[in-house]
């Protein structure tokens, strides 16, 4: 789930969040994590979602030093390993 081929769709996946919704510039955290929720669960997301994402997001930036842009690529691999996106109802 994490190898070569879905680390590439990952990065295409946050470079299509970051043409939509901008770079990413810290406090517009939640805003990438909704749209990646929303194109890929093709449904709102939740506070609760938008809530975790932003969390990853910021500690993968503050605890373990990755830059914006590559902590945006990371939470877009884990979003494309949920299974509510994995697999179909």
């Amino acid at each position: 789930m994490n190898g070569d081929f879905l680390q590439r769709q990952a990065k295409a996946f946050a470079e299509r969040v970051r043409r939509e919704v901008g770079a990413p510039q810290g406090d517009d955290t939640p805003d990438h994590v909704r749209r990646a929720l929303e194109i890929a669960l093709v449904r709102p997301a939740t506070a609760d979602e938008i809530a975790a994402g932003t969390t990853l997001i910021d500690n993968l930036e503050g605890q373990d030093g990755v830059g914006p842009s590559r902590a945006l690529e990371i939470y877009c691999l884990m979003v494309l390993n949920l299974n509510e996106f994995a697999y179909l109802d």
